[in-house]
Order: structure tokens, then sequence, then C-alpha cells
């Protein structure tokens, strides 16, 4: 940034310095100009030709006045600048009797009719040359008549040729030393200007970057322990703009940290259970077929060892069953071939398998209208089942169970509502993870294998519905399953 700051500052100043002594140069020179363009004009045509009677004689066939101009001053012509007029014959006339003109070839374009300004070199100091031709007076006795014109020569002055030439010069030693010495101030100042470019330069960047450096700073020190850290934010410029660019980005990495270090929690414990739920069965099968291989039991003990076998199978069977399903709704399998499907059928047929002998009662209030929901039908009868099962697992027998549905939106509202033990607040926002189970003895005397809920929460959702639960310790839970809806029948 240094580098490029002082580089643009001399090339701007090279710019600038260049431009001002071009324009100054120019300005002078334009005001040496008008300055010999004024004293030509003043002495204006040949003498008698605008002013005073005309004498006429063998010398002055033009019509010119003898009278000479002004005496010149103490240093000469020369030097107080005063025209020179000169015939054809590069005469000049008096007092100039005696001089040639300053420059002859500005003389011949001049007698051509061309006015020249030129700067030219007088004793080896450089003058500025003003070559105007001069047109005799219309009418003027014995003036000649024109020479006939080429193509490049300009045309005459009403067709006559010049009569005479006027030159004027002025001194250009001054303004030559004049715009010297301003380079040379201005080479001067250049270096003084890249200095104090190059110094704020300095300043600048490192006032610019000292943000760049607490970012970097602290974002090196920001490591997967502490995500929690967050860059600096000062100011509303543009590194305050990244600062909050870049937290933004931390905060995701940390939502995302979290959440993978919760899933990775999710599944030590999935794998906890799940090997805790098949420890169980495979320890009572190899109990009974060791017992049985190691004993002569009669036949009263073999169907015994068998019967646990087969119970205990029975449940691993189950078990894989449910992981299988879980398994099967996270690869998006489930919430397949869907169909309409009234709901008071689907409640009336949950209901009559969820009965019990000894179990609370399961009612069924119908509703008014005949509702039809648009799911899987045998998730959907998973989902109530299972509801149902937990219910009738919470509730006493003297208790009851309702089984409701309702219009809610753009789906019908299934609930199951029970009068049991209910459910302490702090379990609530676990209810449908894997294995999470209200019971922490992890016995299956009073709760299963910690699934049904989460079944029933991926089954839901892959029909595009979802589960709510509310419950107050000591009154009931209530269950509610939203099923998108096509409408209700009269």
């Amino acid at each position: 940034l240094m580098l490029w700051n002082v580089s643009i500052v001399a090339l701007s100043l090279a710019a600038m310095g260049s431009l001002t002594s071009y324009t100054v140069r120019a300005r002078l020179m334009a005001s040496v100009d008008a300055d010999l363009q004024d004293h030509v004009r003043r002495t204006g045509p040949p003498p008698g030709h605008d002013r005073g009677p005309r004498r006429h004689g063998p010398d002055d066939p033009h019509g010119f006045d003898r009278r000479p101009p002004p005496p010149p001053g103490p240093d000469g012509p020369f030097s107080e600048r005063i025209p020179r007029i000169f015939g054809p014959d590069e005469r000049g006339r008096p007092p100039f009797e005696n001089m040639r003109p300053w420059d002859e070839d500005a003389f011949n374009q001049s007698m051509r009719g061309r006015e020249v300004i030129a700067t030219i070199i007088l004793d080896g100091a450089p003058v500025r040359l003003l070559s105007r031709p001069e047109w005799p007076r219309p009418g003027a006795p014995g003036a000649p008549a024109a020479p006939p014109r080429s193509d490049d020569r300009p045309p005459s002055h009403n067709g006559d040729a010049p009569v005479g030439v006027v030159q004027a010069i002025y001194p250009l030693t001054e303004l030559v030393r004049s715009l010297a010495e301003m380079n040379g101030a201005l080479l001067m100042l250049v270096p003084v200007a890249l200095i104090l470019a190059g110094a704020g330069g300095a300043w600048l960047t490192d006032r610019a970057l000292r943000p760049v450096r607490r970012i970097a700073d602290t974002a090196a020190r920001i490591g997967a322990d502490d995500l929690d850290r967050r860059l600096p934010l000062t100011g509303g410029d543009e590194f305050a703009d990244l600062s909050r660019t870049i937290n933004g980005m931390l905060e995701r990495i940390q939502l995302a940290f979290s959440r993978m270090e919760a899933l990775v929690q999710q599944q030590r414990r999935f794998t906890a259970d799940a090997s805790h739920e098949l420890k169980t069965p495979l320890t009572v099968i190899k109990a009974n077929s060791s017992l049985a291989i190691a004993t002569r039991p009669d036949a009263a003990g073999y169907h015994e060892a068998i019967f646990e076998i087969d119970r205990a199978a029975n449940g691993m069977n189950r078990l894989v069953q449910d992981l299988l399903l879980l398994a099967g709704a996270d690869e998006q399998q489930a919430g397949q071939d869907r169909s309409e499907i009234e709901i008071a059928d689907l409640m009336q047929s949950a209901a009559r398998r969820a009965e019990r002998p000894g179990s609370a009662c399961v009612q069924v209030v119908a509703p008014d209208e005949a509702g039809i929901v648009t799911a899987n039908r045998g998730e959907l009868e998973r989902i109530l089942s299972n509801l149902l099962e937990n219910a009738l697992r919470c509730t006493p027998s003297d208790g009851h169970i309702t089984l409701s549905s309702r219009k809610s939106a753009a789906s019908i509202a299934i609930q199951i509502a029970d009068t049991g033990v209910g459910i302490a607040p702090e379990h609530l926002p676990h209810l449908g993870e894997r294995f999470y189970r209200v019971d922490a003895s992890r016995t299956r005397s009073e709760g299963g294998s910690g699934l049904g809920l989460a079944i029933c929460k991926s089954l839901a959702e892959a029909n595009g519905g979802r589960i709510e639960i509310a419950s107050v310790l000591g009154s009931g839970t209530k269950v509610t399953v939203y099923v998108p809806g096509v409408g209700y029948r009269l």
C-alpha cells in the first residue's frame, strides 16, 4: 500500500508539474504574442498609407511617408523591440535602411501573404518573432499587380501582393529563465511531497491494517474448544463488516459442532442402549440353551427352556424390526404409497387392537364428519398402535383413554388423551429420542425399549405430519398427531 501510494503520488505530481509548466509557458507565450501583435498593430500600414497627406515621387511609388518612426531608445532598436519595416527587396525602411530582416525564411513567407509567429535564436538568445505582410491601400498609385498564385499560396489581400513586411521581436531570455526557475522549484518540491506521502501512507496503512492484525490474532487463537470466542467489532467500516461476517460464520460452525456433538452423543447412547436391549434376550437364550445342554431335564423342563428362548427371540425380533424401521425412515423410505384414509374407521380399528383384559377402557369419540387424510395406512396404524400402547401402560385399569379427531387448518388432528400418571416437565423435551425412557431403570416390566415414540415421530414426519405431547404429572397425557387432511365428508 505504501509503495502504490507513493507511486501514484509521484505520477500525479509529474503529471501536474508537466501540465502546470506547459500551461504557464503557453499562457506566457500567448501574452508575448499578443504584445507583439499590439506593437505591430500600432505600427500600422506603411507610413503615409493611412495617416497624413501622401507625397508621391520616384522614391515613393506606393505612397510611403518618409517621416521616420520614433527614434529608438538608448540601447538601440533591438532592445526597444521597435518593429522593422522592409520592402520587397528586403531593404529596410528608414531608419532601418542598413538592416536586414531578423529571419529571412519568415520574411519570404510573409511576402507570400502569410503571417508568421516563431521562436528564433538571435546572438545566442531566444526571441519571439512576428512577421506580418503589409498590403497596399486599394487604389494606391503604382500598386503592383498581384503575382500569379499557386494552389499552396494563401489568398492575397483584395487580390494584391504584399508591398512590404513588418517584423517585430520579443526577447525570451527572462521568460525562459523564469520557466526554468519554476521547473526547478517544482522538481525541488517533488521529493518533499513524496516523503510526506510516504510518511502519510505509512501512518494510514498502519491504521488501516491494525483491525486486520487484530482479526488475524483473534482468529488464530480460536480453536475447537473455544468456538464461543468472537472477533472484536469496532466502527462501521468494511473491517467491521468483515468481523460480523466471520462472527456469523463462527456461530454457524459452533452450532454445527454442537449438533455434531449431540449426534455423536446420541449415537453413543444409541449403541449403548441397543447393546443393552440385545444383551437381555441374548442372556436368556444363552442361559436356557446352556442349561438344557448341561442337564437332563424332563419334558416340562425342555418346554420351559424352549418357551423362554422363543420369548427372548421374539423380543429381539421386535427390537431389530424397530431398528430397521427407524433406519428406513432415516433413509426416507417411509411415507411411500400414501392413500386416502377415513379417520373414523382407522380409530375404531386401532382401539379394537389395543384392548387388553384388565386394562383401561379406550373410548373412541367419532367426529360429526368423516375426516379423510392422506398417508400410508400401515404406518399410520403403527403410530396409533404405539401411542395407545404407551397410554395403556401409563393408565391404571380404572382410568380411561379417549381417542378423537378434529379439523385443524390444512390437517386433521388425531388426539389420544389418557388419565394416567403423566410425565414430568423435564422429560418432555426428550420424548421422541431413541431409547429414551422416562423410567431410567431400563427394565421392561414398566416400559418398552424406548423406541416407540421415536418410531411415531419418524413415521409422522415421513407422512408430512408431526406429533405434539402435553402432559401434567399426576393428571394424564395428551398426544396429538397432525396428518395432512383431504377434507371432511358430510
